[in-house]
């Protein structure tokens, strides 16, 4: 059976109703990966939480809350958070997964064009294209820039996209 905790944020909903219950849904965000292979902020939106492929692969995703109380945990035998996914001609994958794992950490550092990729992603949520390009610019180019602010600028004065 499921163990679902309110003392872990990522538990606080196994089956979120609203785009930012999923953010706090280990469910949603591993049926996610397994969906669209990937979690952005489109992840999170009420749309996609309602979604009957999405609620379905829920369905596919068993937690088990390991406690700070768990001597496992209190020795440091966990050493992370275990992931088991099972296949369906019945093979299994584990690994423990470790905060240094987690793409961006000191670990698994993000490249360049990672980063500038995931930028021009969430910008373009809320400043139009060339805002966004002039923003990448001149971020790109900030050894040359005599004055940072100049570099904030299109951030500071870009306006809303509407939708």
């Amino acid at each position: 059976a499921d163990a679902f905790t309110y003392t872990s944020p990522v538990m606080r909903f196994p089956e979120p109703k609203r785009g930012l219950e999923g953010k706090f849904s280990v469910r949603h965000n591993l049926a996610a990966a397994l969906l669209d292979k990937k979690i952005v902020i489109e992840t999170h939106t009420d749309e996609k939480v309602k979604d009957p492929k999405m609620r379905e692969a829920w369905q596919k995703v068993h937690t088990h809350v390991m406690t700070k109380w768990d001597p496992r945990f209190a020795s440091g035998e966990a050493g992370g958070n275990p992931v088991t996914i099972t296949m369906k001609d019945g093979r299994v994958l584990s690994k423990t997964v470790t905060s240094h794992d987690r793409k961006g950490s000191p670990g698994n550092r993000i490249s360049n064009e990672e980063l500038i990729a995931k930028f021009r992603q969430n910008a373009r949520l809320s400043l139009p294209e060339k805002v966004v390009e002039t923003a990448v610019d001149q971020w790109l180019s900030l050894e040359n820039i005599a004055d940072v602010s100049q570099a904030v600028k299109p951030l500071a004065g870009g306006t809303a996209r509407r939708a």
